[in-house]
């Protein structure tokens, strides 16, 4: 697996790509899932995840921000390690990229920086300023850029879905 840090540092080699967004800050089986249909739908793209950091609510309010189930480099050596994805894009989220509006971000990272041909993300993903953007509108992006969006499939355990928030929950409640 290839870590790029930054725009800045994408090739033609990296083109094309299907690609997953989001924190990823631990590999739990809701996030397996993602890299699985990541992997299904790849055909001969690279496989990519996109994170940020910090992540966007340390960025904001590092104070209440959730604690991180694995540190970036216990992330990035967990996916090498398991060759679970061809590449992860991490951006650095600062005032320029909070202060990137939706249409911008699409523009900048998923179609001119990774050539995207599916962007997969859960179903209450937020992008771009002020959270503007939504599953909805990258959508719409995806009909003007070129790109399928696919929402994550959801995984389900005792009736509740598994995300990072549950798994802290858990591991507070000494379940795990």
């Amino acid at each position: 697996m290839q870590l790029i840090r930054g725009l800045h540092n994408l090739r033609p080699a990296h083109r094309p790509s299907v690609v997953a967004i989001g924190n990823f800050d631990g590999l739990h089986r809701g996030h397996r899932a993602i890299l699985q249909q990541l992997s299904d739908c790849a055909g001969s793209a690279k496989t990519t995840l996109v994170t940020f950091e910090p992540t966007p609510r340390e960025y904001f309010d590092a104070a209440s921000a959730p604690p991180r189930l694995n540190r970036l480099s216990e992330t990035v050596a967990m996916l090498s390690e398991g060759q679970l994805v061809d590449q992860l894009l991490c951006l650095r989220f600062d005032a320029a990229l909070a202060s990137t509006s939706p249409d911008d971000f699409v523009r900048r990272v998923v179609v001119d920086g990774l050539g995207c041909r599916t962007v997969i993300v859960g179903e209450d993903f937020r992008y771009g300023a002020e959270r503007a953007g939504d599953v909805r509108s990258l959508k719409q992006a995806g009909e003007r850029g070129g790109f399928d969006v696919d929402v994550a499939r959801t995984v389900v355990d005792d009736g509740e879905r598994v995300s990072s928030t549950r798994v802290r929950e858990s591991l507070a409640a000494g379940e795990v």
